[in-house]
């Protein structure tokens, strides 16, 4: 091993202060001045000078005690990392290539790191080379595997020291320099038996991306091609989920399948999804929180306009403005940040304030800034420490050190970026998702809702909560997020149905033709027929936005899936919160679920009737607190109008507090201010802008023009 590490001086003071002022081993009083930081996995036996590994011990006890260990204090492996384990290690003795496909937040690093060392104890490997798609992905990596399994690695580097177990680089790494070095380093006939192992790999094939030709070229001289000139000792191919590739995406380390239309499918050695992962609690199960957009697309070359509750996610020009302009909207970004921090609080109230996070996934780097933005003015309107972080790339050095930070800070808050804490971010605070991205492939949407899909150790000991995913309600992306939930792999083709003018739904006459049920006409996809293509060339703008109601989309665990309106939600909550009924806020759509699904299922006639029950909450009293946040809201919606439309008048700050001012309420006060004050406030709020839009002829905001 590399010569001990010496703990700073917080480490030590952190693993005291752990101790409550008494050896951990006899239980004698020690002090911060005299005490040993022992090794529980010895440092001879290779445990590692990290605080994980270590307690605090009186003198005597340490002193006693010497090289043994005390504890193994390595994560033990999950189910499904000792069943894949035996089926990896065979495949890559005998054919030097295995691939896992393991969903997002399964384990995949400790699973690198199970094979690692049992391939170093069957005397099979002596080093490791990691591979990952994003530079901010390798210390991830490496404090991931050292915490984990007590495996050592340099990184962003070609050689490791003595005592070390390997290295961790990037893709973008490998340049004919530094992979003359790791070829080098990986010569089997000089002893340097390596074990390489390729993260996400299913990104080295992506040709439509520019860097993915360089990475796939590159893996190939490294590692070789698999069945036939594998010039390493052995490789592992990791990736969130199976996927499917064009003939000519082929990476030369994975096996393939053909699977008809010019398309491959990757094989795996061995796949564990989502919904085994959900089920034992390793996973959190998703919540799809629906905001309604109504966008007016224009084709500003032929004139034409074309209106509808969304937009043809297959007519990608249009919907590609439509998101960017979602985000832009001020009065649409006002209320998907409001959403985003609804169940943000839900979930932060549901943990008995555990310090949960929300990720917000903007279109663009302007888009981020303004969501950042957005959410520190709300955070502060509700009484949080503001905590709005921004990483995207034109942050460079900082970005990695905003996503390091974001991750280990104690408070709730609220991440915003373009795409650097998508795929592999491993932050299992992330309880809640902003999805506002113009990236709609599945493989991404799945990528980012698996950031808020991870459990954290709290959870393990308190009980799993739901994930939340705020999105915009375009179909593409709720189609591609409800398949997600009904069959957690994108591999596995949905069953084709269609849906006919009387609503009949078939899935076993998926051709065009009669409905088997009624002989009106019937259309395939279930979206109905399909719209007239645009004019070639056309340019849209989209020129209005309108924000309505929200609705949750859950799953049920059965085929079918579920969907109430949050407004009708909210006194199903009030009720069971009233009954001290822990974490109704994010339970209550499932606690629904399950009476329907309780009175559907049982014969008896005792039975209490679901419907009469919601029936009978629904005429109690809405609480203060509900007409309170309400009341907030609105005026959070008037105050977005004025910065967007009249910013001239007067800045936005001193517009809100003329409007607190009106009401008597404090600076920062509106979370404790009484109904009174907050409906003066809202008259006064709504007064100030109809008297602007009378004499500059502009519209009110249209939920306020009655």
């Amino acid at each position: 091993m590399s010569d001990r590490r010496k703990l700073s001086r917080t480490e030590r003071e952190g693993i005291f202060l752990r101790s409550d002022g008494k050896c951990q081993k006899c239980g004698d009083p020690i002090t911060i001045d005299y005490f040993h930081a022992a090794h529980l996995r010895s440092h001879k036996n290779h445990g590692p000078a990290i605080p994980e590994n270590m307690e605090a011990w009186c003198v005597p006890c340490n002193l006693k005690w010497g090289s043994q260990d005390a504890k193994d204090t390595r994560f033990q492996p999950r189910e499904w990392q000792e069943e894949a384990l035996g089926t990896v290690v065979k495949r890559i003795i005998n054919d030097q290539v295995a691939t896992v496909s393991a969903a997002p937040g399964a384990g995949k690093t400790m699973f690198a790191g199970l094979v690692f060392e049992t391939l170093v104890g069957l005397d099979i490997i002596d080093r490791m080379l990691i591979l990952v798609p994003r530079k901010t992905l390798v210390e991830q990596w490496a404090e991931g595997l050292q915490k984990a399994r007590h495996l050592e690695l340099k990184c962003n580097a070609e050689v490791e020291r003595q005592g070390q177990h390997g290295v961790v680089n990037s893709y973008q790494s490998l340049n004919d320099s530094s992979l003359y070095i790791h070829q080098t380093m990986s010569d089997n006939a000089a002893g340097r038996r390596t074990l390489v192992v390729l993260d996400e790999v299913h990104h080295v094939g992506e040709k439509h991306l520019k860097e993915s030709a360089a990475w796939a070229k590159n893996v190939k001289k490294l590692a070789g091609v698999v069945d036939q000139d594998i010039v390493v000792r052995g490789v592992l191919n990791l990736s969130g989920t199976l996927w499917r590739s064009r003939g000519d995406e082929r990476i030369s380390t994975v096996r393939y399948i053909d699977v008809g239309g010019g398309r491959i499918r990757a094989q795996a050695d061995h796949t564990v999804t989502a919904e085994e992962l959900i089920k034992v609690g390793q996973l959190r199960p998703v919540d799809i929180y629906r905001l309604n957009a109504r966008v007016e697309v224009s084709d500003t070359q032929s004139d034409i306009v074309t209106e509808a509750d969304v937009c043809d996610l297959d007519e990608k020009p249009a919907a590609r403005a439509a998101m960017l302009a979602l985000s832009q909207s001020e009065d649409y970004r006002v209320a998907f940040v409001a959403a985003v921090l609804d169940r943000l609080q839900a979930a932060h109230r549901a943990l008995g304030k555990y310090h949960v996070k929300a990720l917000i996934v903007a279109p663009g780097q302007k888009e981020a800034y303004l969501f950042r933005d957005e959410v520190d003015r709300q955070m502060k309107e509700r009484g949080w420490p503001p905590l709005a972080e921004i990483a995207v790339s034109d942050e460079g050095v900082n970005a990695i050190d905003t996503l390091r930070n974001f991750k280990k800070s104690k408070r709730v808050g609220v991440l915003c970026t373009v795409g650097m804490a998508g795929e592999g971010y491993d932050c299992p605070d992330i309880a809640v998702i902003g999805y506002a991205s113009r990236t709609l492939t599945k493989m991404y949407i799945h990528q980012v809702i698996a950031r808020a899909m991870r459990v954290t150790d709290y959870e393990r000991e308190h009980g799993v909560i739901p994930a939340a995913v705020v999105i915009p309600d375009i179909p593409e992306l709720v189609e591609h997020l409800i398949e997600y939930l009904k069959a957690y792999n994108p591999d596995v083709a949905s069953t084709p149905g269609r849906i006919c003018q009387c609503g009949h739904y078939e899935t076993s006459h998926p051709e065009l033709g009669p409905c088997t049920e009624c002989d009106c006409p019937a259309f395939n996809p279930l979206t109905g027929p399909p719209p007239p293509p645009p004019p070639p060339g056309s340019r849209f703008d989209v020129l209005v936005q309108e924000v309505s109601q929200q609705r949750v989309t859950i799953s049920d665990g059965r085929e079918a899936l579920s969907s109430f309106m949050v407004n009708d939600l909210s006194v199903f909550v009030s009720a069971l919160v009233a009954q001290n009924v822990s974490g109704a806020e994010v339970l209550a759509p499932r606690i629904l679920v399950a009476l329907n699904d309780f009175r559907m299922r049982q014969p008896f006639d005792d039975i209490p009737d679901v419907d009469s029950m919601m029936n009978d909450v629904k005429t109690r009293q809405r609480t203060t607190e509900e007409r309170a946040q309400t009341l907030q809201k609105r005026i959070r919606v008037l105050e977005g109008w004025w910065k967007h439309n009249a910013e001239s008048e007067c800045p936005v700050p001193v517009f809100a507090w003329k409007v607190n001012q009106a009401a008597g309420i404090p600076k920062g006060g509106r979370e404790s201010a009484t109904l009174e004050q907050l409906a003066v406030a809202l008259d006064f709020a709504r007064e100030t802008v109809a008297e602007y839009c009378r004499r500059t002829g502009k519209k009110m905001p249209k939920r306020f023009d009655g």
